[in-house]
């Protein structure tokens, strides 16, 4: 194998594994979204821990790739072949879709805990003035 072939193989493959990260990443992300709906706390942070994982990887991939200066850039033609080219668009759309949609929950996430956060403060200071002699009576409560 020539040399200029073997650079071409080793691009190849490095596109192979660059799709397979975005994938395992897209993954990652899907699942955070579904332990954000479950309110699973400890699985959502095992996703966030694996996709910033990921997104080091695909960190380094992309600098490894900028480092060699004879290198095209890795979605171009000459680097992907017919086959890989749409997988690696593919994969880049998907996982944009996924972000905004992990954005957009995470935002209004956190606007749902600060309203629950101040109308737990607000019954709070009423519920304490109220004392303990109405203890019976029914209470909201609040974990935050």
């Amino acid at each position: 194998m020539t040399y200029p072939e073997q650079r071409l193989a080793s691009r190849e493959s490095i596109a192979a594994n660059y799709l397979s990260l975005l994938q395992s990443l897209a993954a990652e992300v899907n699942g955070a979204i579904s332990a954000i709906e479950r309110n699973c706390l400890s699985e959502f942070q095992d996703h966030v821990a694996r996709q910033e994982i990921l997104c080091l990887e695909v960190h380094e991939l992309m600098r490894a790739l900028t480092l060699d200066t004879h290198s095209p850039q890795l979605l171009n033609g000459a680097v992907l072949d017919a086959e890989l080219a749409p997988r690696v668009a593919d994969a880049l759309r998907t996982l944009s879709q996924l972000n905004r949609s992990y954005a957009s929950l995470l935002r209004h996430s956190g606007e749902s805990v600060m309203l629950l956060s101040a109308v737990c403060q607000s019954f709070r200071g009423r519920l304490q003035s109220i004392g303990l002699e109405q203890a019976g009576q029914q209470t909201l409560s609040c974990e935050v």
